[in-house]
């Protein structure tokens, strides 16, 4: 009787095991054609975005590339849409009060990536353009990826912190994305 216990306990343990590797194996495996296959993602962003300097909140559209060069670092390009216009009243060297107005702007900027599990955080320098004037423009944001019912399809909140020598603001709002 022990010897049956000890054969069918050392049975069930082993085909546990060996379940196990499998299923790892499998998801592994799965991972890596998934890296391989799927390097580029696009995505279509819609938020808004606070000037701190001015306190008006802009409708921002844009779209992101990203190319992934391993499953931690990616490289890409962004463009925004800032729509609208505000104006932003400026202390000058000499003290004095200047008002700057300032129309819809396009924002084009290269970026680095870092991808942890869900986590993606991204920096970039580039330049915002608009009619009176063209500034560079610091960009560094922290997304959350989540997934969608169909595969390679992304739903992504973001949250930025853009800065140029002239203002802050704050970019908040969602992409969603397609691997390919």
């Amino acid at each position: 009787m022990k010897f049956i216990f000890a054969t069918l306990l050392s049975a069930l343990i082993s085909s546990t095991i060996i379940s196990l590797n499998a299923q790892e194996h499998n998801a592994h495996s799965n991972k890596n054609i998934a890296h391989h296959i799927h390097k580029n993602d696009v995505a279509g962003f819609i938020g808004a975005t606070y000037i701190f300097e001015s306190g008006f909140v802009l409708p921002t559209f844009g779209v992101e590339y990203v190319r992934k060069l391993n499953p931690y670092f990616g490289i890409g390009a962004i463009a925004e849409m800032e729509v609208g216009s505000h104006i932003i009243s400026m202390d000058q060297s000499s003290n004095e009060q200047a008002e700057v107005e300032r129309e819809s702007a396009f924002l084009l900027l290269p970026a680095l990536y870092f991808t942890t599990g869900k986590f993606v955080a991204s920096i970039g320098y580039g330049v915002e353009l608009e009619k009176s004037q063209n500034l560079g423009l610091l960009k560094v944001t922290a997304y959350y990826v989540l997934d969608l019912k169909k595969d390679y399809w992304y739903a992504i909140p973001s949250l930025s912190w853009d800065y140029t020598s002239q203002f802050n603001g704050l970019v908040y709002g969602f992409n969603i994305a397609r691997s390919f």
